[in-house]
């Protein structure tokens, strides 16, 4: 099922039970990617610079984005 076709059902659902409609998939990429971005350079700041200069923050996104999101929440545990 598609994050598209599961948000219409959960609309749906929403709707029979008189509530709001739910967020719509995607509404919240850009400020993840924000969050990303602030993450990365305070990272680059008070850890391992020689890690961070071999690796870009969009070698990182994409690597996430190939493997999907459940490596981002294993890399972000892992590192705190």
């Amino acid at each position: 099922m598609t994050a598209t076709q599961q948000h219409a059902l959960d609309s749906l659902r929403a709707l029979q039970r008189g509530e709001g409609p739910p967020i719509s998939p995607g509404a919240g990429d850009l400020q993840a990617l924000r969050e990303f971005r602030t993450w990365w350079r305070f990272r680059a700041v008070v850890g391992d610079l020689a890690e961070h200069r071999r690796t870009s923050p969009g070698r990182v996104l994409r690597r996430a984005f190939l493997r999907g999101r459940s490596w981002i929440a294993d890399r972000l545990l892992k590192d705190s």
